[in-house]
């Protein structure tokens, strides 16, 4: 008996350890934002975090943080996810506030004048909270010596080296950093070195902990390293070494925003742009842009990330700018006249900047035969804990398949209001609704094609309301009936069990009363008898 109890205690404490373990929904390499707003006094704010992997940043006081140029006053970061605590500092570190516990989801602190500060995971700001750049790619930054030719980089991390062989990968000069070279590194790695010379000489060994760092190399054992950018301009686009040329092989490029507002008799603006794998359009002028219509005059056209060159033309290409440098990250381009434009990659527009589906290059372009059967929208509402939400959709009754060419599928197109925005083919038949990376999301949702979809997360779990017409997310728990078919799921619930039907009761005579009676006394003295029996067998045995 004492054993048995020992087993059950033991089964207990188990299954209390497994309830209280938290479930971990970020990979190793996953940024989070962190907002800070502090007092004007607080300059060049930076942000200190920790973990069980180690510190976020090689040295205090942290890594700097980005004014938001939507929100004035607030400035932010991203960190691992798997980092445990933070604190914000400011002044070279000379103000500081206390620690202050971090989840692995985006936290925005607000510091007052006296040092007091709150935090939260609901949003203060608004617009989109800005994406990681690179996300599972950073950006490693040298500047060496002039005797330090072709510089390169070797990196290791717990997945195995960053490189098959000593010296590493080579590092690109910067054309708009003289004396800068850069490589990118999987934000995995947790140690490297710079080389050069072939790897004759070379730096000691510095902690990389998935940030953006910048390496000042003075000689062999004189080195320091910063996540401060220390470069101008946008950092580069990570671009797959394996990318194929056009038409070989397969490769997915994301796809990036070129903006230009030109001049009243500019009329029919195109893009014409040119990379590695050639040029983005078959003939010249290119191709038409769009005209954006939250912000007259300016038109837009999504190019490659990997196109390295631009140039903007109209009037069927008989008046064009010179040719711009393009770096795969958008660009704003001022048109003043035929021979005088301006080009920035600050965002010199307003509201969200529009998305689309990245570029698919090779033998596996989709060449599906779908139905041409129009488009649909969905709108959703997700917990401000759910950063970069998007949309993973499919068609099984058909067999048609996926959207998009792969998991987590692609954040909504417009996050300017309420409901986030997503038009899909009408042929979907089912939707996953998922953010942070695909990190969160909900279950398979059956939908009915051809349909608008309005769904709210009710959850950070995933539980959700579904409905055909739009409703008020405040009433969604209520189960107000707003459309033809909703439905309330919470997330991983199993169905609620359909109750037995309770018997009809059976009117018995007197005289079947008086017969069960009799039965039920006489099973009593059978076992009563078979009672004594037994402790008389046992008490002869005993003698």
């Amino acid at each position: 008996m004492n054993t048995l109890k020992s087993l059950l205690f033991v089964a207990v404490v188990a299954c209390m350890a497994i309830l209280a373990t938290p479930a971990t929904v970020y990979a190793d390499t996953e940024m989070v934002v962190i907002y800070a707003q502090v007092p004007s006094d607080w300059e060049a704010p930076h942000v200190w975090a920790w973990g069980p992997s180690g510190d976020a940043f090689p040295a205090w006081p942290g890594g700097a943080m980005t004014a938001d140029q939507n929100n004035p006053g607030w400035y932010f970061i991203h960190i691992p996810a798997d980092k445990t605590g933070a604190l914000i500092n400011a002044n070279e570190g000379g103000v500081q506030t206390n620690d202050f516990p971090f989840e692995g989801v985006p936290v925005w602190v607000t510091v007052n004048a006296d040092g007091d500060f709150s935090y939260t995971t609901d949003a203060q700001t608004s617009g989109n909270v800005p994406a990681f750049v690179g996300q599972g790619m950073a950006v490693v930054y040298a500047q060496v010596p002039s005797d330090w030719e072709n510089p390169g980089i070797w990196a290791w991390g717990p997945r195995g080296d960053a490189f098959p062989s000593w010296p590493g990968g080579a590092m690109t000069a910067d054309p708009n950093n003289p004396g800068w070279y850069f490589a990118h590194l999987p934000s995995d790695k947790t140690g490297a070195l710079i080389n050069a010379n072939d790897g004759n000489v070379q730096t000691n060994d510095f902690p990389f902990t998935g940030m953006n760092v910048w390496v000042t190399i003075n000689d062999d054992d004189d080195f320091s390293y910063t996540t401060d950018q220390q470069t101008s301009g946008a950092l580069p686009v990570y671009i797959p070494t394996d990318a194929p040329a056009a038409g070989e092989d397969f490769a997915i490029i994301d796809a990036v925003p070129v903006f230009a507002y030109v001049p009243a008799d500019w009329q029919a603006p195109h893009v014409w742009a040119w990379g590695p794998r050639g040029n983005a359009f078959d003939e010249w002028p290119g191709e038409a842009m769009t005209a954006d219509p939250n912000n007259p005059g300016w038109y837009f056209f999504h190019l490659p990330a990997d196109k390295t060159g631009v140039i903007i033309n109209a009037n069927e290409g008989t008046v064009q700018t010179e040719n711009l440098t393009f770096e795969g990250v958008p660009i704003w381009v001022t048109v003043l006249s035929d021979e005088e434009f301006e080009y920035t990659t600050d965002q010199l527009t307003e509201g969200p900047i529009p998305v689309a589906e990245p570029f698919v290059f090779g033998e596996e372009a989709d060449d599906r035969d779908l139905p041409d059967v129009g488009t649909i929208y969905v709108r959703a509402i997700v917990p401000a804990a759910w950063a970069d939400p998007g949309v993973w959709a499919w068609n099984e009754h058909d067999g048609y398949g996926s959207v998009f060419a792969g998991w987590p599928g692609e954040t909504f197109t417009d996050m300017s209001g309420e409901w986030h925005i997503m038009p899909l083919p009408a042929w979907i038949d089912h939707i996953i609704i998922n953010a942070i990376s695909g990190g969160v999301q909900t279950i398979d949702i059956e939908v009915e094609p051809g349909r608008d979809i309005w769904i709210a997360i009710l959850d950070a779990d995933g539980g959700f309301y579904l409905a055909y017409e739009e409703f008020n997310p405040d009433d969604a728990e209520a189960e107000v009936v707003l459309a033809e078919r909703q439905e309330v799921v919470e997330f991983g619930a199993p169905p609620e069990p359909t109750p037995a039907p309770e018997p009809e009761p059976v009117v018995e005579d007197e005289g079947s009363n008086t017969a069960i009676i009799i039965i039920i006394v006489a099973v009593v003295v059978v076992l009563v008898a078979g009672v004594v029996a037994i402790l008389v067998i046992m008490k002869k045995k005993k003698k």
